[in-house]
């Protein structure tokens, strides 16, 4: 899962490295509009690991699911080559990220169900470094092919497929599914569920507080893409955003790296 997350995020990490400027330089749509893409986009994402995690433990399956997500990601990232209006744009990113709503819960599950319990750190920090490592090299790819391409980027929108493709190889073929239905755990897992968010919501402070604050941290948040488009307002050629983005995941890595640690 590792491999499939690396060349996942190779795949759309060349195409966020350029998007933003593809939206607002080639497209002439302004930063409004492409706020309301990414935060649109990312909206989609969130509220369909709700449903896609239910569903994975209601059909005692995770790796369909997690194949139609990638799936759904793959093909849909090549479509920004035809967009021409907000419309267009806002459905192809819409599809990409509805793929990374659906394969993202059962994934994880996947993932601890894979591993005892005692190397379920060990694994997602694995999964998370060739994740990381995907979203470095991806944009370094993406400036290699602006300069052999002189500047186009749908030929980035288009070799995205390629990686795209390669992780679901190594899904399909070397991912197995290890999560089996045990029907007395199912209806005790229905009983207690609301006694489970009971738990964490009124009896569990710490929890609550960890949610609060996480909420408060998420109101700024913002997306990357307006980081790219000031590069370019700063004088950097459009050729070299992607390396700024490359940059911008190295320092995420390094400093999670600490981070962690500390934790």
């Amino acid at each position: 899962m590792g491999l499939v997350s690396f060349f996942t995020d190779f795949s759309t990490d060349m195409v966020m490295s350029v998007l933003p400027l593809y939206i607002v330089k080639d497209l002439d749509l302004s930063r409004t509009i492409l706020g309301t893409i990414e935060g649109s986009g990312e909206f989609v994402n969130y509220i369909f690991r709700i449903p896609a995690g239910y569903i994975s433990d209601k059909i005692g399956k995770r790796k369909i699911l997690v194949i139609i997500g990638y799936a759904i990601s793959t093909i849909s990232k090549p479509f920004f080559i035809f967009v021409t209006t907000f419309l267009d744009t806002i459905i192809v990113r819409i599809a990409d990220r509805i793929g990374k709503g659906i394969r993202t819960a059962p994934r994880d599950a996947l993932i601890a169900d894979s591993v005892d319990e005692s190397n379920s750190g060990k694994a997602f920090g694995i999964h998370r470094t060739l994740d990381q490592i995907g979203a470095i090299i991806g944009p370094l790819f993406a400036f290699l092919i602006l300069e052999l391409f002189g500047g186009n980027i749908q030929y980035i929108f288009l070799l995205s497929i390629i990686p795209g493709i390669a992780s679901l190889f190594i899904l399909i073929y070397y991912v197995k599914d290890k999560f089996t239905i045990d029907n007395n755990k199912v209806m005790a897992h229905k009983i207690t569920f609301f006694s489970n968010l009971k738990n964490l919501f009124i009896e569990n402070k710490i929890f609550v507080y960890l949610v609060i604050v996480m909420g408060v941290f998420s109101l700024g948040a913002f997306n990357y893409s307006f980081i790219l488009l000031k590069s370019t307002d700063l004088g950097v050629e459009q050729n070299f955003v992607p390396i700024i983005y490359s940059i911008i995941n190295i320092t995420h890595t390094l400093i999670g790296i600490p981070a962690r640690t500390f934790t």
